[in-house]
């Protein structure tokens, strides 16, 4: 389906995922990598993974935390702000603190709110 038409594909899932926010000075970018049939694959991958076997692996990992402060960065618009509390899941990864914010966005939060992505990553990472 992707391979077929990526454009369409492409735009139809930026637009739904972001609530309308406007892609044209990155989608040439997207359409780029989506245009290779390999990354499409990787792609899909990477989603599969998220609802099977990543869930196994945090099954064996959840009581082995890690010892460093994680930052953890969503969109409060998005499925993430909508139905989960980031910083509670993330606690229980971790024996170090949690950093986060919901931003004012939808599922592309690098895309949609950037220069403040950029300003918490660069405040998280002075601090270490």
């Amino acid at each position: 389906m992707i391979k077929k038409n990526p454009k369409l594909w492409l735009q139809n899932c930026l637009k739904k995922w972001s609530g309308g926010f406007n892609f044209k000075d990155v989608e040439h970018h997207y359409l780029k990598y989506f245009k290779k049939p390999s990354h499409i694959h990787s792609s899909c991958e990477d989603y599969r993974a998220g609802a099977t076997i990543d869930l196994k692996h945090d099954q064996q990992d959840i009581n082995k935390p890690l010892q460093i402060p994680i930052q953890v960065i969503w969109g409060k618009k998005g499925r993430i702000g909508k139905n989960f509390r980031p910083i509670r899941i993330w606690k229980k990864y971790t024996t170090k603190k949690i950093y986060g914010k919901a931003l004012n966005c939808f599922h592309f939060v690098v895309e949609e709110k950037s220069k403040q992505v950029l300003k918490e990553l660069l405040s998280f990472f002075t601090k270490y």
